[in-house]
């Protein structure tokens, strides 16, 4: 008897606590993937996004400012919205930065230029400079 209230417990638990668990890293699995997908479909065919060299601000003091010129072009064939995530890594891959970037009702075959600006001290600003900048993430509305 205590053997088969133990068992059904052990199950109770699993259902209520594992179960959720494995139900939501399944869904945000398939998220991650559409978004995967939709950030490349609007690559192909709405959106040209250039990254150019990112560009040293002299300050005062330990904490200095990279500048990050963006491009965003509109090579649809209607007005839209974009938010672009732009990730800076390192040569081993490891993530140093996050930028976004909104570029609010752009017309077809309008380009929005912007500099985004990122801030470190040290080393991690050196990293900046000499990071890898890339798409990671695009969302049009």
């Amino acid at each position: 008897m205590v053997g088969t209230i133990g068992a059904i417990a052990i199950m109770c638990t699993m259902l209520v606590y594992v179960a959720p668990v494995v139900l939501l890293s399944k869904a945000m699995d398939e998220f991650g993937a559409m978004s995967d997908e939709a950030t490349e479909e609007i690559l192909n065919e709405s959106l040209d996004v250039e990254i150019g060299r990112p560009r040293p601000i002299p300050g005062p003091g330990t904490l200095r400012s990279v500048e990050l010129p963006v491009a965003l072009h509109n090579k649809g064939d209607r007005r839209a919205s974009f938010l672009v995530t732009i990730e800076a890594t390192t040569e081993s891959g490891e993530r140093l930065d996050t930028v976004l970037v909104s570029a609010p009702d752009v017309a077809p075959n309008q380009t929005v230029r912007q500099t985004e600006t990122l801030h470190a001290s040290g080393q991690e600003y050196k990293a900046l400079l000499a990071a890898k900048y890339t798409v990671i993430n695009v969302s049009m509305y």
